[in-house]
């Protein structure tokens, strides 16, 4: 989990100048208990709208980021575990 403590923020990071992707790296322990952390993707399509694959707890500031790239449209999870929304 890269050192980060739970209690830490976690940055959320550009891809392309543009922006049009976003990747949300986020420390999480699964379970309450196995420290594993995620990273979630938001891709801004050519309609404006977003594309999600969710791999992350849902927080402020992952909310924050994909409400300032546009309207989520489609939110894709994995796992039963990686639900972002």
């Amino acid at each position: 989990m890269s050192g980060r403590s739970p209690g830490m923020p976690f940055p959320i990071s550009a891809l392309w100048e543009d922006a049009l992707m976003k990747v949300l790296d986020r420390p999480f322990a699964r379970f309450g208990v196995v420290p594993i952390g995620g990273r979630s993707t938001a891709v801004k399509l050519n309609n404006g709208d977003v594309w999600v694959l969710a791999s992350t707890p849902f927080g402020s500031r992952t909310k924050a980021t994909l409400d300032g790239m546009g309207k989520v449209r489609c939110v894709i999870s994995l796992s039963c575990f990686g639900i972002i929304v």
